[in-house]
């Protein structure tokens, strides 16, 4: 299957990962240190946080069209 150069697989998709990125960048370290200091054991911190982000980028998130923030916690 060949997709052109950015070209997006579903409406949105581009703004989603870039909001993604953001929130792994501000907030991976911190969710790391804390799932270390629960778990006590790095691989398993790891895998926590990348079970989180891939749960949020899963089904925890939407895209709205409008202004403001255009993504919001599923279930609100």
């Amino acid at each position: 299957m060949h997709e052109e150069k950015g070209q997006e697989r579903v409406p949105g998709e581009k703004a989603l990962l870039a909001f993604m990125e953001r929130c792994y960048g501000l907030y991976e370290q911190k969710m790391y240190q804390a799932a270390y200091r629960i778990l006590g054991d790095c691989a398993q911190a790891e895998d926590a946080v990348q079970d989180a982000f891939l749960k949020l980028m899963k089904g925890r998130v939407y895209f709205q069209d409008g202004p403001g923030d255009p993504y919001q916690p599923g279930g609100n």
